[in-house]
């Protein structure tokens, strides 16, 4: 038989072809990650690096859904964590007000003097 060689063997030399790398996008994994973080009870304090390195990643096209995720998620956990520092203010000033200005109890006596009570125990003397 007659060998015959194929034609990617008689001295061409092959290319090999690797698979199309997609580029990471490591400011949208850490907005992602930071996001989370913010949610898991961190607040503010990985929010708002959510935030900045969400807004940051978007110049990236590679991995955008994970930037824009991270970015959601840290506006959220922030506005939350605000409206909550927020509301423990205004619980603090309402006590505070409250303890200032004591309310006279109407079943204790002698919490407020009335003038027809001591007129009417000078009448029974």
């Amino acid at each position: 038989m007659f060998l015959r060689r194929r034609r990617y063997d008689v001295g061409m030399e092959t290319q090999q072809t690797h698979p199309a790398q997609q580029k990471e996008n490591g400011l949208a994994v850490a907005s992602l990650v930071l996001g989370i973080s913010s949610f898991i009870g961190f607040g503010a304090l990985t929010g708002v690096p959510a935030i900045i390195t969400g807004a940051m990643s978007m110049k990236n096209p590679y991995n955008k859904g994970l930037g824009v995720a991270g970015l959601i998620m840290g506006i959220i956990s922030t506005a939350l964590t605000v409206l909550a520092i927020l509301f423990f203010i205004m619980i603090f000033i309402f006590a505070a007000a409250a303890a200032q200005s004591p309310v006279p109890d109407p079943l204790y006596e002698g919490s407020e003097p009335d003038s027809s009570s001591s007129s009417s125990f000078e009448q029974q003397i």
